[in-house]
């Protein structure tokens, strides 16, 4: 994926557009945990890494966390990490311990 700033903010005005009519509100509103919205907002976590603009960082991490499965944890874990986003490295680490029999077999894992 293309996170480099321009595609970004397209990607944000596409999603503000996407989210239904205007209505009175503080910030940028994603619709519910959806896999489709796991990409961009990968991509929202590490432009707020890269910005330092915590708000959004917790933000992010939050809704990604609705995102965690035993399929998508590897992948989540290792780019927390990377983003230096803590609460979710460590809700990451957690459900590893947790479902470790299940994590060791697959590809993501070797």
């Amino acid at each position: 994926a293309d996170c480099t700033p321009a595609p970004a903010s397209a990607r944000a005005v596409a999603l503000t557009a996407a989210c239904g009519p205007k209505r009175p509100t503080r910030g940028l509103r994603l619709p519910g945990p959806d896999p489709e919205n796991g990409e961009i907002l990968c991509c929202l976590l590490r432009l707020s890494e890269f910005y330092g603009i915590e708000h959004l960082k917790t933000w992010c991490e939050q809704r990604i966390q609705g995102l965690v499965s035993s399929e998508t944890l590897v992948a989540l874990s290792t780019h927390a990490f990377f983003c230096n986003a803590q609460q979710l490295l460590r809700l990451c680490v957690y459900h590893m311990q947790n479902i470790y029999s299940e994590l060791v077999g697959t590809d993501e894992w070797e």
